[in-house]
C-alpha cells in the first residue's frame, strides 16, 4: 500500500534488540520496502529518537505505537518524550495498559497501567481512552492486556 500511494519514509520503528531489528530488516529488504520503512536499534526512551523520527518523516509524527517494556518509569519517559514530538491531533497507542498486564511489570511498580493512568490525569490536554477486558467479550478491543489511546489536542 505504501508503494502504491508513493508514501516514502512512512514507518519509523525502534526496537531495543538488534536480533529483532536484523530479522525485520531482512523482511523489509525482501519486500523491497527500504524507501518506506526505517528500523533502528535503540531504546524508545532515548531522548534522540523523537527528533530522528521527525527528521525521517520531515514532519512531526502523526501516529505512534508504544509497546513498552512493562516498566513504570520507562513508560513515563516514553510518554514525555514522544508526546512532545507528536503532531497536533496525533495519536499514540500504548499496549499493556490493563490492570492484568501490570503484573508483568519487571520493577513491580504498576507498569504501563499506572504510568498511563497517572500521566493522563496530569495532562488533560490529551484525550485518553483505556480499552481492556477481563471477560473476553469486549466488542471493540478484545485483549486482556489492554490498549491505551491518547490524542493530542489540535
Amino acid at each position: 500500500m505504501m508503494r502504491h500511494m508513493g508514501a516514502k519514509n512512512a514507518v519509523y520503528g525502534v526496537d531495543i534488540y538488534q536480533t529483532m531489528v536484523d530479522y525485520v530488516q531482512g523482511w523489509i529488504g525482501r519486500c523491497d520496502l527500504e524507501e518506506y520503512v526505517k528500523l533502528v536499534c535503540s531504546d524508545s526512551a532515548n531522548p534522540e529518537q523523537p527528533a530522528r523520527a521527525t527528521e525521517y518523516f520531515a514532519l512531526a509524527p502523526q501516529m505512534l505505537l508504544i509497546d513498552s517494556a512493562h516498566q513504570y518509569p520507562h513508560t513515563l519517559r516514553e510518554l514525555e518524550l514522544w508526546t512532545g514530538a507528536l503532531a497536533p491531533g496525533g495519536l499514540i497507542f500504548l499496549h499493556d495498559t490493563s490492570v492484568y498486564a501490570a503484573q508483568y511489570d519487571r520493577a513491580g511498580q504498576g507498569g504501563v497501567h499506572r504510568a498511563f493512568a497517572e500521566w493522563t490525569a496530569a495532562h488533560p490536554e490529551f484525550r485518553a481512552l483505556n480499552l481492556w477486558s477481563h471477560s473476553g467479550q469486549h466488542l471493540v478491543y478484545d485483549d486482556i492486556c489492554g490498549l491505551g489511546i491518547l490524542q493530542k489536542s489540535d
